[in-house]
């Protein structure tokens, strides 16, 4: 790797850290680029070299929390379970113990809300789609992976928001059992009966 290129993923790198740095203190709505600028210690050119505005640093952020979401989704056992996977549990916990989830997203992201929301949700259907093509290794389907992918992800994020606002008169553990029995669902129903295709 040239010395350029990894000046710029260190550079990459440091913004994304100082937003995330900047998020537990603050929320998305309140952190400026400047602030973003002053704790990665960056130029603005640096930063506009790599983004275009700050919604840009938060999706980017959300691939480190999709990889560690479902890093215990990798084979068709898992998605097919009838447990639990852990990696899911503990998000679900972090989420709903972290101090700054408790203002509701539509007010953090204020304007930046329903584009943030749509960007975010495809980010993760798109996540949720290269498990499952690996994990079913092109078995037949009766939905279309990508539409199944989007169906699990809209799932996820209505999970997550019931649990972040606390409106499911369930524990933390017995939803993300129901979560994970719902896609368990979804996911044999999606599948090709070779007996009775349809």
């Amino acid at each position: 790797m040239g010395q350029a290129k990894k000046q710029n993923n260190k550079s990459r790198s440091r913004i994304i850290s100082a937003f995330q740095d900047l998020l537990r203190s603050k929320d998305y709505c309140d952190i400026s680029i400047g602030e973003i600028l002053d704790r990665a210690d960056v130029s603005k050119s640096t930063f506009y070299r790599h983004f275009e505005r700050k919604l840009e640093v938060l999706l980017e952020m959300h691939d480190a929390i999709f990889e560690r979401f479902l890093s215990d989704l990798t084979t068709k056992e898992d998605w097919l379970s009838t447990e639990v996977r852990p990696s899911v549990e503990t998000m679900f916990i972090t989420l709903t113990t972290q101090s700054n989830f408790r203002r509701p997203m539509s007010f953090k992201l204020d304007k930046d809300w329903p584009q943030g929301f749509r960007l975010v949700k495809a980010k993760l259907a798109g996540y949720i789609e290269q498990k499952l093509v690996i994990a079913f290794n092109n078995q037949p389907m009766i939905i279309p992976i990508p539409l199944l992918s989007a169906t699990l992800a809209a799932m996820y994020i209505e999970n997550v928001i019931q649990l972040v606002h606390r409106t499911s008169p369930l524990s933390v553990n017995k939803q993300a059992l129901h979560m994970q029995t719902m896609t368990r669902s979804i996911i044999a129903g999606a599948l090709k009966d070779e007996t009775n295709p349809q």
